[in-house]
């Protein structure tokens, strides 16, 4: 079976371990390579013909080649054709397995033999979690013949005392899947609909559930079960089910996030509703996850607190419900986040993830650039105000808005999708009308970056580059930062005015340079200084409780005269709505996350860009917030606690590769 997905990525793996692997097709003249071209090794395997269902084609390759290991993947791997083709389907896995068997105990060596099961055994446990004791009950033929084959195993391993395991694989999908699989049916579906070649995706039954992980990962516990000291049969599994249609539901909801924020959230909630409710177990299980809940606690107190105990100078002037309404933009996404780790257990989970994200974003660079060069404006609203984009008047705001009210938002989201779109766009994709595609959008990206005007933004996207690309991308990265500064100090410095400088400013729209000039800060009242001051002395007034969400504004304009909608610093802000002890507490779970999920990102890990991408991401969106805060859109705040229970799944991915290993 080496020309499916698992045997390709089973092949690449055994020759890093320094094995010379030999490959099976039925006639290895005609055998499609197309998935061992894609890994590179097509050269490094050595390819022979064989019919599983044929003894004598058999015992032939098992006497020539002499194996010390046997990965017996091959046969009909799909369960509706498993009804159309029953007899082929059992020859192919019951009876090629029982003849390797066979010839494996007539061999005077002593042969090691995996033979790849399946969790459709199983059949309908009734949500009940299955292990290696639960009872079969195979509904269908594809089962039936998998089922066949663990029990020749079985007991070809206690009559013969054989070597012999079975895995029993729940789904696994990659990029080599064939297009038949519905993970890989949906992607190229979807890119067949975004490049024109189709109007419809149809699908089978959405309704079914299943445990579906990644395959590198399960070529690699196969390795490890031929390894283990006594041969016995195992299940390979993420532990988590998901329905086809909640995972669906929830990447739709991503896909229309920027811009139809409320259908999207609607979305979004029933997909985590309908997880929990058929799943046993939800994310508040995980005990790590307690301190959200004594966060929760804490900023339910100070709720309480300040609206029926706490009296001072403000008290009068406050609107009290403005603190219970604060709430909904933490303790909510609290939730999110514990729920929506479901959908991004494994690698290719998440990479599905970004890939929806960045085209997400092809809305939201098409309006912003209407905006800009069109002049496009709004508010254009759609089903009664469901779907609003706000596209205001380019001449009354400092840069691009497109759908978010203001350039600094707009900015926020770009930045965020930006680390994605360039792991998406860098990444060693061979089909290259995709990578063309996806770095059409990336340049958009940069685009609207650069037009929103927001230091912010710009600053951001900056950081972002090397933090995903990775060391090597210094050696271009260094002189490009460096020519940037050199550029806006020739551009905005009048001490070196010269010709250059003329020339610059005349090439340079007015709004981006002036940025870097005291024309670009004019507009400020009070330093960001001055306003974390101010903060800082109301904290330190109500350190335990705070004074209330929405109340800093208020009683700066008392105190100074002018209105600021905020402390521009997202900790200052969330010590003054509730307290420091919330504070302290959000912050050391979050930056439990980062520092662990940077450790098997950047230094364990350093090959896989995806996963770079979200750290990146998270970590920029973090540092940015600390001079300014757009949190508070419920897109980007959904979008932040998303990602960031991305970061979590892959800490929890590689702590249970590390168990195991030991």
């Amino acid at each position: 079976g080496i020309s499916g997905q698992d045997g390709a990525y089973l092949a690449k793996l055994l020759l890093s371990k320094g094995y010379k692997v030999y490959g099976s097709t039925r006639d290895s003249s005609i055998c499609d390579t197309s998935k061992l071209s894609k890994l590179q090794i097509l050269e490094d395997v050595n390819l022979l013909s064989l019919a599983p269902n044929d003894f004598r084609s058999v015992i032939k390759a098992i006497n020539s080649i002499n194996p010390d290991e046997v990965y017996y993947l091959a046969g009909l791997t799909s369960v509706g054709l498993s009804f159309e083709q029953p007899v082929e389907c059992m020859e192919s896995i019951s009876l090629g397995t029982l003849n390797f068997l066979e010839a494996i105990k007539l061999n005077e060596k002593k042969i090691k033999f995996f033979n790849a099961g399946s969790s459709e055994c199983f059949g309908n446990t009734n949500k009940i979690i299955a292990n290696e004791q639960t009872v079969f009950s195979p509904r269908s033929p594809y089962a039936t013949a998998k089922a066949t084959a663990f029990w020749m195993v079985s007991n070809y391993r206690e009559s013969y005392n054989l070597f012999c395991c079975t895995g029993i694989l729940g789904n696994h999908e990659s990029p080599l899947r064939n297009k038949r699989f519905v993970t890989q049916k949906i992607v190229s579906g979807v890119w067949d609909i975004v490049c024109g070649k189709s109007k419809e995706l149809i699908l089978g039954n959405l309704d079914t559930w299943r445990d579906w992980g990644w395959a590198p990962e399960y070529v690699e516990a196969m390795y490890l079960i031929m390894h283990t000291k006594k041969p016995s049969d195992y299940i390979v599994a993420t532990g988590v089910t998901n329905s086809l249609k909640d995972a669906n539901i929830f990447r739709t909801g991503l896909f229309i996030l920027p811009s139809a924020p409320a259908l999207a959230f609607l979305f979004i909630l029933i997909s985590l509703i309908l997880n929990n409710s058929k799943v046993k177990g939800s994310g508040f299980q995980d005990k790590s996850n307690y301190l959200l809940i004594l966060i929760t606690l804490l900023m339910l107190i100070s709720s309480i607190f300040q609206v029926f105990f706490i009296n001072n100078s403000y008290s009068e002037i406050l609107n009290k419900n403005a603190t219970l309404i604060g709430l909904f933009n933490w303790i909510p996404f609290f939730w999110v986040f514990c729920s929506s780790q479901k959908f991004l257990k494994t690698k290719e989970d998440r990479k599905h993830t970004s890939l929806i994200l960045c085209l997400s974003t092809i809305p939201v660079i098409f309006s912003g650039i209407g905006q800009i060069f069109f002049d496009w404006h709004g508010p254009l609203e759609l089903l009664n105000g469901t779907i609003i984009w706000y596209q205001r008047p380019i001449d009354s705001i400092s840069g691009l808005t497109a759908q978010f009210n203001h350039a600094n938002y707009a900015g926020s989201w770009f930045t965020f999708i930006l680390p994605l779109c360039l792991a998406q766009s860098f990444n060693n994709i061979p089909n290259k009308t995709k990578k063309n595609f996806l770095r059409i959008i990336l340049a958009g990206i940069i685009t609207c970056i650069f037009l929103t005007n927001s230091r912010n933004a710009w600053g951001s996207s900056i950081l972002s580059i090397p933090l995903v690309l990775g060391i090597s991308s210094l050696r271009w990265f260094v002189p490009f930062l460096l020519f940037i500064i050199t550029l806006i100090l020739v551009t905005t410095q009048n001490y070196l005015e010269s010709g250059i400088q003329n020339i610059l400013r005349d090439i340079i729209p007015n709004k981006v340079w002036q940025e870097f000039t005291s024309e670009g800060f004019k507009n400020l009242d009070v330093t960001r200084l001055e306003i974390s001051q101010e903060a800082i002395r109301l904290i330190i007034n109500n350190p335990l409780f705070g004074i209330g969400a929405a109340s800093f504004p208020i009683i700066y304009e008392i105190e100074k005269g002018f209105w600021k909608g905020h402390t521009h610093n997202i900790l200052t802000e969330l010590s003054v709505s509730y307290g420091i002890p919330c504070t302290i507490i959000l912050s050391y779970f979050i930056l439990r996350i980062l520092v662990k999920s940077f450790n098997y990102i950047y230094i364990k890990d350093k090959k896989n860009i995806f996963d770079r991408s979200i750290w990146t991401a998270v970590i920029i969106f973090l540092l940015s917030q600390q001079i300014d805060i757009q949190y508070f859109d419920g897109r980007i705040s959904l979008l932040f606690w998303i990602l960031l229970a991305g970061l979590k799944c892959i800490n929890d991915e590689n702590k249970s590769l590390i168990k195991n290993e030991s």
